[in-house]
C-alpha cells in the first residue's frame, strides 16, 4: 500500500508533468505538432543509438532495434506530415520543404533504408562498435535535412 506522502509527491509530479508536456513545442497543435512530436522520437532513439555506441548504456539489442524501428516508421511518415503549406508557428519548417520536394522526400527514404537496415542487422551484431557502420548514414540524413528544410537555429 502507497503511503499518503507518496501519494501526494506522485500527484505533485504529474500536476508539474502534464503542463509542461502540453507545453514541450510552444503550443503547436495538429500536423505541426504530431510532426514536432515525431522528430523528437527520431532524435530521441538517435541518442539511444550513439549512446549504445559510445558504451554509455547497454548494449540491449532489442532497444537499439525499437529504437531503428521507429525512426524508420517515423521517416515513412515525414511525408505525410508536411501538407503543403503547413508553416502554422511554432514550426520550424522552411519553404524550401515545398520548393523542393524530391530532395525532402528522397532524404525521407534515405532515413528509412538506414534505419531499416540497422533493425535488421542488429541481432547479428556482436559488440556495440559495430553500430557506427549504421550511424553516419542516418545522422548525415538528419544533418542534411535540418541544414537544407529547417529554420537555422
Amino acid at each position: 500500500m502507497m503511503s499518503k506522502k507518496k501519494a501526494r509527491y506522485g500527484l505533485c509530479i504529474a500536476l508539474i508533468a502534464i503542463p509542461a508536456m502540453a507545453f514541450a513545442h510552444g503550443g503547436a497543435t495538429g500536423i505541426i505538432k504530431h510532426r514536432m512530436d515525431a522528430m523528437t522520437s527520431i532524435g530521441d532513439s538517435m541518442k539511444l543509438i550513439v549512446a549504445s555506441a559510445r558504451g554509455q548504456r547497454a548494449f540491449d539489442k532489442d532497444a537499439i532495434k525499437g529504437a531503428a524501428a521507429r525512426i524508420s516508421a517515423h521517416a515513412t511518415d515525414i511525408p505525410k506530415l508536411f501538407p503543403e503549406g503547413s508553416l502554422d508557428k511554432p514550426t520550424e519548417a522552411v519553404p524550401a520543404i515545398w520548393q523542393d520536394w524530391d530532395r525532402f522526400t528522397a532524404l525521407a527514404t534515405d532515413l528509412e533504408t538506414s534505419a531499416k537496415a540497422l533493425e535488421t542487422k542488429v541481432d547479428s551484431l556482436s559488440d556495440p562498435s559495430e553500430l557506427g557502420a549504421f550511424i553516419p548514414a542516418m545522422g548525415q540524413t538528419c544533418k542534411s535535412c535540418h541544414e537544407s528544410f529547417r529554420i537555422k537555429k
